[in-house]
């Protein structure tokens, strides 16, 4: 009974001091979720100040993430959107030179095993292999971001376009790192550009986002 007395004097004392509970922000003489969309809650304690905060449903929530489901619309929107992105550099890229899709996947596998690569018809099923774990490790990267900042679930296009545009410059990057990038020309600028955002990052914003 003491105990109920003292924790509701805590209570009223905290409200008193105009502190707000755990799962609420104190604004305007009201307890507002944390989970509203925009919440301004102005702090003037112990000698802070006057700070405005704005707490964005996708970063306020307290919801757990479902990794399970994460991972598995990353596996999905991976799978899709390489198998997308090779059938583009098929049409673009391999059709034109005449050259067989082996070649495309023993490109890949050069990046890690160099000239070899190009020996024997073999390691382009290892370049196949490493094409679809990139691909399922960006989408679950991205599958991640929008469980956790739903405000890119709202524009996929967009979203998925400078996601694809992100995913281009790293890859490039990459290539130099592993000396696989030769000085490409404005249309090799244009059609990698193209594959990764309409061919990549956008199937992975439609196939991963949280409706």
């Amino acid at each position: 009974m003491v105990r109920g007395i003292q924790n509701d004097e805590e209570q009223k004392r905290s409200e008193h001091d105009g502190a707000a509970p755990d799962n609420g922000i104190r604004h305007g003489g009201r307890i507002v979720p944390a989970h509203v969309l925009i919440v301004q809650y102005r702090f003037a304690q112990q000698g802070y100040g006057a700070i405005k905060f704005e707490a964005w449903e996708c970063m306020a929530t307290t919801l757990p993430l479902n990794w399970g489901r994460i991972v598995l619309s990353g596996v999905l929107a991976g799978i899709a959107s390489g198998v997308c992105f090779d059938v583009f550099l098929y049409l673009t890229s391999l059709i034109p030179a005449h050259a067989s899709v082996l070649s495309l996947w023993q490109f890949a596998a050069s990046t890690a095993f160099g000239k070899t690569a190009f020996a024997s018809e073999s390691y382009a099923w290892i370049g196949v292999a490493m094409i679809f774990v990139a691909s399922i490790g960006w989408a679950i990267g991205y599958a991640y971001m929008a469980n956790t900042r739903r405000a890119i679930n709202k524009q996929p296009i967009i979203s998925g376009f400078i996601f694809g545009v992100i995913v281009y410059i790293v890859m490039q990057f990459v290539l130099f790192s592993v000396q696989a990038l030769k000085v490409p020309d404005i249309m090799s600028v244009y059609l990698g550009i193209l594959g990764c955002t309409v061919f990549f990052g956008i199937p992975i914003a439609f196939i991963a986002r949280v409706k």
